[in-house]
C-alpha cells in the first residue's frame, strides 16, 4: 500500500527503535545505546560490548505491527552473534529483549545487527551497529583519607566511601567502551587541614596540591576519597596529567567527596561522579567544553556521563527523562560515553578519545 508523504530533502521512517534494556542504575549487561540521530557514517544506533561478554538490548516496535515477523541477522558472526532468540525470530509484542555476544574484539571490530521482515533475506527494516572491543585496563589506587583540624579542636573526620560498591558502578558505566579497571589495595591517609574532613579549594588550588602529593602511586589513577571539598557544592575533581599542569595541582589525580552542600552521596551518585572524573582523566570534557552558566541543557547531553552536573532540578518535562531516575528533587544525569561523533558536539566521539588516552598513558 502506498502512503503519500511530503518530503523536503530527506525523511527517515523509523519502524523500530533500539534502546537500553533497563532503567535506573547503569548495568554492564544492559548498556546504553547511542541512538542520537541517524547521521553518516553509521546511519544507525551504536552499542559497545567487550569481547567474550554478553549484553542485552531492547528492540521496540514503533510503527510496525506487533505480530509482524522480524528476523535478526549478524553481518559478521566472527565479531558478534545473536544468543537470544536462538532462532533469530523476534517474539511478538511491543518490545523484545535481544541478547548478543561479542565474539572477537578490536579497536573496535564492528558487526551490524540487521532486522529483516519475514526472513533473513527479506526487506531490511532496522540496523544496530555493534562495536566489539578488546579490553583496555586502567589501574586505580584508592586513598581513604582522614582529615584532622589544625589545632585539634574538632575530631578528625574519615571518609565513609565504600570503594568496592562505588567501583561496581564505575565498571558498569565504562564496560560498553571496552575499558576495565584493576583496583589496588586501599591506602589509609591521615592529614591535617584547616577544617576537619574537608579539603579546601579556595583560593584554588587551596589544599588540593598537598592532598594530591600524598603517597602518589605512579602509573595509576590515584583517587582520594574525602569527607568534603570546600564549602560549596563541589562533588569531585579530576586532573589528568595535562590538566594538572594547566591548573597547577602538582600531581594528577581524582578527589571524590562523601557529600556536597550538606547532601550525602549515595552509592550510585558517587559511582557516576567517579566515572565522570575518570572521564576527565581520560581526556574527556563537558559537552562542547561549555561551563556554567552556559552548559548545554538538551536531553542528548544530559544523558551523557560528561554533562556538567550530576543532578539537576526536576523541570517536570521531557528534559527529565534520561532513564536514570532521580535523587530527591534532582534528576540524575545519564551514563552514556558516546560512540557517535555528532558534528555540533565538538567533544563527541568519547569512546575513541578515552581508549586512546588509556593506551597512551602514563597516569
Amino acid at each position: 500500500m502506498a502512503v503519500p508523504v511530503s518530503i523536503y530533502k530527506e525523511r527517515r521512517l523509523v519502524l523500530l527503535r533500539w534502546k537500553r534494556a533497563t532503567t535506573g542504575n547503569p548495568n554492564a549487561a544492559k548498556p546504553e545505546v547511542d541512538d542520537r540521530g541517524f547521521r553518516s557514517p553509521e546511519l544507525a544506533p551504536i552499542v559497545g560490548v567487550l569481547a567474550g561478554k554478553q549484553i542485552t538490548v531492547r528492540l521496540e516496535r514503533v510503527a510496525i505491527d506487533a505480530s509482524a515477523k522480524l528476523v535478526l541477522k549478524s553481518s559478521d558472526v566472527t565479531a558478534m552473534k545473536v544468543v537470544s532468540p536462538a532462532d533469530g525470530v523476534v517474539p511478538n509484542g511491543a518490545t523484545a529483549d535481544i541478547q548478543l555476544e561479542g565474539v572477537t574484539g578490536g579497536d573496535p571490530k564492528e558487526a551490524v545487527l540487521e532486522v529483516h521482515h519475514d526472513s533473513d533475506t527479506g526487506p531490511l527494516l532496522s540496523r544496530l551497529v555493534v562495536r566489539v572491543f578488546t579490553e583496555r585496563r586502567v589501574r586505580i589506587t584508592p586513598h581513604l583519607v582522614t582529615i584532622a583540624q589544625t589545632g585539634g579542636a574538632v575530631a578528625a573526620v574519615a571518609t565513609t566511601a565504600n570503594v568496592n560498591a562505588i567501583m561496581d558502578h564505575v565498571r558498569a558505566i565504562w564496560a560498553p567502551a571496552g575499558v576495565a579497571f584493576t583496583v589496588g589495595a586501599s591506602v589509609n591517609e591521615n592529614l591535617t587541614f584547616a577544617t576537619a574532613g574537608v579539603v579546601s579549594d579556595n583560593p584554588f588550588p587551596g589544599e588540593i596540591n598537598t592532598l594530591l602529593a600524598t603517597n602518589h602511586v605512579a602509573n595509576t589513577i590515584n583517587v582520594y576519597f574525602v569527607g568534603g571539598i570546600g564549602t560549596g557544592n563541589t562533588l569531585g575533581y579530576g586532573f589528568s596529567r595535562p590538566s594538572s599542569v594547566t591548573f597547577g595541582t602538582g600531581n594528577p589525580g581524582i578527589i571524590l567527596a562523601d557529600q556536597a552542600g550538606g547532601q550525602a552521596h549515595d552509592t550510585p551518585w558517587a559511582g557516576n561522579d567517579l566515572a565522570h572524573e575518570i572521564g576527565h582523566f581520560l581526556q574527556l570534557w563537558h559537552p562542547n567544553n561549555l561551563q556554567p552558566p552556559n552548559e548545554r541543557e538538551d536531553t542528548w547531553c544530559r544523558r551523557m556521563l560528561m554533562h556538567n552536573f550530576n543532578t539537576e532540578v526536576i523541570q517536570g518535562n521531557w528534559k527529565d527523562d534520561v532513564g536514570y531516575g532521580a535523587l530527591g528533587g534532582s534528576a540524575r544525569r545519564g551514563a552514556l560515553v558516546t560512540h557517535k561523533d555528532i558534528p555540533h558536539i565538538t567533544t563527541d566521539g568519547e569512546v575513541r578519545t578515552a581508549r586512546a588516552a588509556v593506551l597512551s598513558g602514563p597516569y
